[in-house]
């Protein structure tokens, strides 16, 4: 199974000059801790969390009004992509200790993001599938 069929495909994301205020406002409006960051050609750029937001921001006392999105986010950024292996894909995000990644197309633009609860639904999903047949006895 490809990335792309159990990706997310409507991906909260930000600009790089973004005010982090506007930043946290999308993720409470939208309920996600990831924002993906874009360029102006729509590739991933970096990565903000609402970790990035708390240690970089809250923590050093930042006025969020004044820094933008650019200056804490996290770089660079991997990405997978949309027709990669499930399996392939949890390899990239275990070697960079990430539970999330963007997925991106031929030409490096987002399509989605995996999450490694996708990954872990999908996988139950499999196994219920499995269970199921087993107990059919057929």
């Amino acid at each position: 199974m490809s990335v792309g069929k159990i990706s997310t495909k409507e991906v909260a994301t930000a600009i790089p000059d973004e005010t982090i205020r506007q930043a946290a406002r999308r993720m409470a409006a939208r309920n996600v801790g990831t924002l993906v960051i874009l360029d102006s050609s729509g590739r991933p750029s970096g990565l903000v969390s609402d970790r990035d937001l708390m240690l970089q921001v809250l923590v050093e006392e930042r006025n969020p009004d004044n820094t933008t999105v650019s200056e804490v986010m996290s770089t660079p950024v991997a990405a997978v992509d949309e027709r990669a292996d499930i399996d392939d894909a949890l390899r990239e995000m275990a070697a960079c200790r990430v539970r999330r990644m963007p997925v991106v197309d031929d030409n490096g633009k987002l399509t989605g993001i995996i999450a490694l609860d996708d990954v872990l639904g999908f996988f139950a999903k499999e196994a219920a599938d499995v269970a199921h047949l087993l107990g059919k006895r057929v």
